[in-house]
């Protein structure tokens, strides 16, 4: 979590930094995401197999060397090896830790507080980390943000070695093939919709999609074979986790954190400090959505009720999207996206609990993975569908208003072309507002289109979240898990 909330942050000045292409910054900046999907299903099957703390502190070990090894990078090879390492470490104390609260903790009201707390954990590092970040880098080495990931682990290794205890697994790994084989399959599909997105049906994306299908193939063919394979399909078979899993995928279409953040930046003319500024009432009201909100609710009103209303809601708040226009005061946009993380971090709380809620005992782990995987796909089909309806509609209301405005094609064409760059290139996005080089009414009319495609993102936005409230409906938890029934 502390490096998805600084990284986009040091991205100018570690390239700058280290000289690196295009190319390789592709693909170093694919590597943790890659990294993180291929083991996550071996992480699941660890954790439950030799033991949460255990694979915990293997975990913490991997990440600390990783963000060590980024912080004293001089080049590609380094920075790859970190961000791989910092990559692995980070998705298995996430999948690990998920897993270890739905295994450990019993009673409805006792997981609706730890669910809760866990929540919390992502607005209070967003609260504080990109303020630092953006202080530090501003007069500071990037380098130093690398460290600050090093202490974080160090924390961490500290808080299990004192207040975890130990917790005894089967002992025995079993294989790994299919696991593995699992997540190539699922590293496969989101790559595909990744370079389908860049490139359309390009070399690049039929391979990844061979690739893809040729690891499903396998997959498929070697867990018929086992007699006992590793990878456990049980939360497929089960229809309330099934269902759950879909609203998983679903979720991540009604987001607009990227979106308000290059509003941010581009409409409203802020710096990367000052957009990390503008956050801090949206991490607050996260924590009240995760803890008060989201956990209130669990604990009044049940799990199956309380999604429902966060769904709802989240479906509500995307909507105040449509109040936002280029010249609205500033408080407006941080009003609209404050309102937004409060539903948002309570329906994540919510649909965890529900997700973990359906899980026996001994599938905990696996069942935190599968949810991971199904996360990742959404969040790469949502990003690619949504922002091409969302630049698509940013497009032909820009060519619009400048054809109105009396511009030749010529210019309509630089104008878009300076969006797009603005809006594709971490070099411009994780760092300040994209410089607007025509005149003020120039830029007012880009504005307008930028507002145009926010608000198109928020309508779609609102109606995928009441398509997830209508599947989550479908869903009833059982009234008390039963692990010795479920595991027979």
């Amino acid at each position: 979590m502390s490096v998805t909330a600084s990284f986009n942050y040091i991205l100018t000045p570690m390239l700058a930094d280290l000289n690196l292409t295009n190319d390789q910054v592709s693909t170093a900046l694919a590597i943790p995401s890659i990294a993180a999907i291929l083991v996550v299903f071996v992480a699941g099957l660890l954790g439950d197999r030799l033991g949460q703390r255990k694979i915990l502190r293997i975990a913490v070990a991997f990440f600390v060397v990783g963000s060590l090894a980024i912080a004293v990078a001089n080049g590609e090879m380094l920075l790859s090896v970190g961000l791989l390492l910092e990559g692995i470490g980070a998705t298995v104390m996430s999948i690990t830790a998920l897993g270890l609260l739905g295994s450990r903790i019993e009673g409805e009201g006792e997981r609706a507080s730890a669910f809760a707390t866990f929540g919390m954990v992502g607005p209070i590092v967003y609260l504080f980390l990109p303020v630092v970040t953006g202080a530090i880098i501003r007069d500071h080495s990037w380098r130093l943000v690398p460290l600050i990931w090093v202490a974080a682990g160090i924390v961490c290794l500290v808080a299990i070695m004192t207040l975890l205890p130990a917790s005894k697994g089967t002992g025995e790994t079993g294989e790994l093939w299919t696991p593995i084989l699992a997540g190539l399959t699922v590293v496969a599909a989101v790559q595909f919709l990744s370079h389908f997105s860049d490139g359309g049906l390009s070399a690049r994306t039929m391979m990844t999609f061979a690739g893809g299908v040729v690891s499903a193939v396998v997959l498929v063919v070697v867990y018929r074979r086992m007699s006992s394979p590793s990878l456990s399909i049980k939360p497929l078979q089960n229809g309330a986790t099934a269902l759950l899993l879909i609203v998983v995928l679903l979720i991540p279409f009604a987001n607009t954190w990227y979106y308000m953040t290059l509003a941010f930046q581009y409409i409203f003319g802020l710096s990367v400090l000052q957009t990390a500024m503008a956050m801090i009432p949206a991490q607050l009201l996260g924590l009240v959505g995760a803890k008060v909100v989201g956990g209130g609710l669990m604990r009044r009103y049940g799990v199956h009720q309380a999604g429902t209303i966060m769904l709802l809601a989240l479906s509500a708040s995307m909507l105040t999207l449509l109040l936002v226009q280029y010249d609205s005061p500033l408080w407006v946009p941080v009003a609209s996206i404050a309102v937004f993380s409060l539903a948002s971090m309570g329906t994540a709380v919510v649909l965890t609990n529900a997700v973990m809620g359906t899980a026996p005992k001994s599938e905990s782990g696996n069942t935190a993975a599968f949810r991971s995987s199904a996360s990742s796909i959404g969040v790469a089909l949502g990003f690619i569908l949504m922002s091409s309806i969302v630049f698509g509609t940013v497009e032909a209301s820009m060519t619009r208003n400048l054809e109105g405005a009396g511009l030749s094609t010529e210019q309509i064409s630089q104008a878009i072309e300076d969006l797009q760059m603005a809006t594709q290139n971490p070099d411009y996005i994780s760092t300040y507002s994209y410089p607007v080089t025509e005149t003020a009414s120039i830029s007012d009319l880009e504005k307008s289109a930028m507002a145009d495609g926010l608000h198109v993102n928020g309508a779609l936005g609102a109606a995928v979240a009441l398509l997830s409230t209508i599947v989550f409906v479908g869903y009833r938890r059982r009234p008390a898990r039963s692990h010795e029934t479920a595991d027979a």
